[in-house]
């Protein structure tokens, strides 16, 4: 049998492992979930390692329907390196990303999505935030960055997300995992 390269990207995506959250995470983004596609109906907060889930046909939280629910990421992003990056969201349905309360992609729009945009992230704490809605059907969201010069892209790292500018400007205490690369 014969898989597309969209496929087996999906398959990959899927089938690799989770980053676990716990309760001593200091970096990382406030995750606020909904249970509306609106970002309306707020039903609890969590601390998230990083974007970068793949839920499938499951829930991300119980409280949580299993379609028509929303999720906000925010916090802040401190890059290890000043300069230009190309921050890429990809997802399964529809996405915003803001860069310090600046619109940067807005694919607020149901089915696989995928989009890049170039910033320039100062090496300095910055306010980042992410929105997703789930229409219906399998459910996943990524945010990935590239420095300009760099190989190839990898999954924002936690370590560089913190869910307030007190840990932004602090030293990282834990780091909650690998990040994986593309290629």
């Amino acid at each position: 049998m014969r898989y597309s390269a969209f496929w087996l990207f999906v398959l990959l995506i899927v089938t690799s492992t989770l980053p676990a959250v716990g309760d001593d995470v200091v970096n990382g983004l406030k995750a606020e979930l909904f249970g509306d596609q609106e970002l309306k109906q707020l039903v609890t907060t969590r601390i998230d390692p990083n974007v970068d889930w793949h839920w499938a046909y499951i829930r991300p939280d119980k409280s949580l329907p299993l379609d028509h629910f929303s999720i906000r990421w925010s916090g802040y992003i401190k890059a290890p390196v000043k300069g230009a990056y190309k921050l890429t969201l990809m997802g399964d349905d529809g996405f915003r990303l803001y860069i310090d309360g600046r619109p940067v992609i807005n694919e607020w729009r149901g089915g696989f999505v995928s989009h890049t945009a170039t910033v320039e992230l100062t090496g300095k704490p910055q306010k980042i935030t992410v929105e997703y809605f789930e229409y219906d059907g399998g459910a996943w969201i990524t945010l990935w960055w590239q420095p300009l010069g760099a190989d190839r892209p990898a999954i924002v790292p936690g370590e560089v997300l913190f869910p307030d500018e007190e840990n932004a400007n602090a030293k990282v205490k834990k780091n909650p995992g690998p990040a994986r690369t593309l290629g």
